[in-house]
């Protein structure tokens, strides 16, 4: 059973026509029709790149960010300081969208397998791209 501690998977605010279904299957069915929008990985940028658990379209499930300077960077970033979930302090985010489609999909998890899962189903979406 993978654990999905938060998550929203396809749009109530704006919804995509012929998405699939609002849970894990929806995304996984949704991740081989739809192109991800690269512009939305920020997973190569400077300032996530190097944080642990960064991977395409995936991040920590961190917050209460503030600004702080970066000597590496000669610019200020912004610096997560705790987890959004204490009790799943190693927990990530997902978040993307299709092109074309805003407000896909994000959610959080701390399930290895789901992970694993999420992260095949991504870097194929990318492979079909190029």
């Amino acid at each position: 059973m993978s654990a999905v501690i938060a998550s929203q998977i396809g749009s109530s605010a704006m919804p995509i026509k012929d998405w699939p279904s609002g849970d894990l299957a929806g995304l996984f069915e949704a991740l081989k029709r739809w192109p991800l929008d690269t512009r939305l990985d920020y997973s190569k940028e400077p300032e996530f790149s190097s944080l642990p658990g960064t991977a395409p379209f995936r991040g920590r499930a961190w917050g209460h960010c503030v600004w702080q300077y970066s000597e590496v960077l000669r610019r200020r970033v912004v610096v997560a300081t705790r987890p959004i979930y204490p009790e799943f302090p190693d927990a990530v985010r997902y978040c993307g969208n299709f092109i074309g489609y805003s407000f896909a999909f994000w959610l959080d998890t701390n399930d290895a397998d789901l992970i694993a899962r999420l992260d095949q189903a991504i870097a194929a979406n990318l492979r079909y791209q190029h």
